[in-house]
């Protein structure tokens, strides 16, 4: 028989030690204040995050879920929307439901009423848990990949003397099947990388078409705080510019061989995006020891950029990305299904 739960929702400054505290032992990479109060107090975002407890009859916590509002454009318009993250449940009540309850009781409550909604990203193998309490899918982030060195690889499948010569032969066949050795930027272009973000990402962002489109600010407020402030990652952004000023981006960092990309936005047409993303490889291949880049968006994303021109191979796993069902959200509501929604994995709960 389970035993009665009672739900209570506080502000991040008010239990900040509780929730890095159950948020720890729930997980195995360990983050400390200086990380969460980045991630919580740092995003300018007017309203502030809210974290729902789920308490025993011994007045004990034992599952947590942060909602974290941020700022969307939705068909145009900005407004709050609620991430929800950091969801943790003790080991020893976990199977017992806690996860939905906690969001059935933030659905009812007043703060979820000051929201545009809600959203979530997560693992594919958690997602049926947010089915079983209403919600449903809108999108996924597939994970694509481009090799620029198939050699480690080979070597722990072949032996040295055939691993090195096959992987040096791959890696130049992939190279002259890629539009990059065809492709001439052409000369009103100019490509830079650098780790902030001036006034010209906001004009990029006035200039950048968001009718009809659901996507996360990315304002030079947003991205300074998101990436240029981050307590544990160094990102850089690659750009591509003209007499008009910035044309698109392209925001990476390098961990263990991989170049990640965590975010990129460019001008709808005129081949900005297979500019942007042509010029990128052609700096990544000047890099040492990158053995890939990993590109992580969603389906609209995939369709501006042409991945397969330049060699990007879709892999099978994917990040879903949900809200609440229709009866939850306002009727008029940019969350709902048929809008056009431009994801990267730089939108998940970081």
């Amino acid at each position: 028989m389970t035993k009665p739960l009672s739900f209570q929702m506080l502000a991040y400054d008010d239990c900040w030690q509780d929730l890095i505290q159950i948020r720890n032992e729930c997980r195995d990479t360990v983050r400390d204040k200086c990380y969460m109060d980045w991630r919580y107090l740092g995003r300018p975002c007017r309203k502030k995050p809210k974290i729902i407890w789920a308490i025993n009859e011994l007045g004990e916590k034992v599952g947590s879920m942060s909602i974290v509002p941020h700022d969307y454009c939705l068909d145009g318009r900005v407004c709050q929307v609620g991430i929800i993250g950091d969801i943790s449940v003790l080991s020893t009540c976990q199977g017992q439901g806690i996860a939905g309850k906690m969001l059935t009781f933030f659905i009812g409550h007043a703060f979820y009423k000051e929201l545009e909604g809600c959203i979530v990203l997560l693992s594919e193998h958690v997602s049926h848990l947010f089915v079983k309490v209403g919600w449903q899918h809108v999108s996924g982030i597939n994970r694509c990949v481009k090799i620029i060195n198939f050699e480690p690889s080979l070597r722990a499948k072949l032996p040295a003397f055939l691993a090195i010569p096959t992987g040096k032969l791959i890696n130049w066949l992939a190279r002259q099947a890629s539009v990059r050795h065809r492709l001439k930027l052409p000369a009103e272009f100019s490509t830079c990388c650098t780790k902030e973000f001036d006034s010209s990402y906001n004009q990029l962002w006035q200039k950048f078409d968001k009718s009809e489109c659901c996507l996360g600010l990315r304002t030079a407020e947003y991205l300074t705080w998101r990436y240029h402030q981050h307590p544990l990652n160094i990102y850089y952004s690659f750009e591509l510019r003209n007499q008009s000023g910035l044309c698109g981006y392209i925001i990476y960092y390098q961990d263990n061989g991989k170049v990640l990309i965590n975010d990129t936005l460019c001008l709808q047409g005129d081949k900005y995006a297979l500019y942007l993303l042509s010029e990128f490889i052609r700096h990544v291949m000047g890099m040492d020891t990158v053995e890939s880049i990993v590109l992580s968006v969603n389906e609209s994303v995939q369709k501006q950029y042409p991945l397969n021109k330049v060699g990007f191979i879709k892999r099978s796993d994917s990040l879903i990305f949900m809200i609440p069902h229709q009866d939850y959200l306002p009727r008029d509501s940019g969350l709902l299904l048929g809008n056009r929604w431009h994801l990267t994995v730089g939108d998940k709960d970081v």
